[in-house]
């Protein structure tokens, strides 16, 4: 968790399991899995109805949500609806769960 309002953040790079490169920042988008709990700016909406619930609805409104995600913003609302919680910030990025680039539907490792 992290209260970094640039977009970028400390990764691990593996490729076929391997590392490449270690304790990098890289730019990186939002979740939609995440959008689709948090329904940020109404995400259900665009979201197939049957078991992978990315398959159908609206992939282009998905998309333009997911690409004008703001992250300040969404802190921004959020301190609104909850109490302020101190921020967390990893200095070496082994302690973050890996994830896989994989089709749409798969969950982190």
């Amino acid at each position: 968790m992290t209260y970094e309002t640039s977009g970028k953040f400390l990764v691990n790079l593996f490729v076929d399991n391997q590392p490449r490169e270690q304790n990098v920042y890289r730019r990186l988008k939002v979740c939609q899995f995440c959008l689709r709990e948090l329904n940020w700016k109404n995400f259900q909406r665009y979201c197939g109805s049957g078991r992978e619930i990315f398959e159908g609805g609206d992939r282009v409104k998905r998309q333009e949500i997911v690409d004008e995600f703001d992250i300040a913003e969404y802190f921004l609302s959020e301190q609104k609806n909850k109490a302020d919680f101190p921020p967390v910030e990893f200095t070496d990025a082994s302690a973050i769960k890996k994830f896989t680039r994989s089709p749409l539907g798969q969950k982190p490792l």
